[in-house]
């Protein structure tokens, strides 16, 4: 909340991890230009304390619609 006041997130009611994450566009680095290396960068970086499962997200969706680029992972577990 003190890094991105506009961002909110929903959590699984189960495993009391992050669900989804939604807010206002930021800008954020780490990545370069690739899409899905910015994405687990940010993931890495910003939810460092919930010791996310990287290593089981699965890449569903790299869109970039001209006004957003939209970068959607599906959780499978190994």
């Amino acid at each position: 909340i003190q890094q991105y006041p506009s961002w909110g997130a929903t959590f699984n009611q189960y495993t009391k991890l992050p669900h989804r994450a939604f807010g206002t566009p930021i800008s954020f680095a780490p990545g370069g230009n690739d899409p899905v290396a910015k994405a687990i960068a940010f993931l890495q970086q910003s939810f460092a304390g919930f010791d996310l499962p990287l290593n089981e997200l699965v890449l569903t969706r790299n869109f970039n619609d001209g006004k957003y680029i939209n970068v959607d992972f599906k959780q499978k577990q190994l």
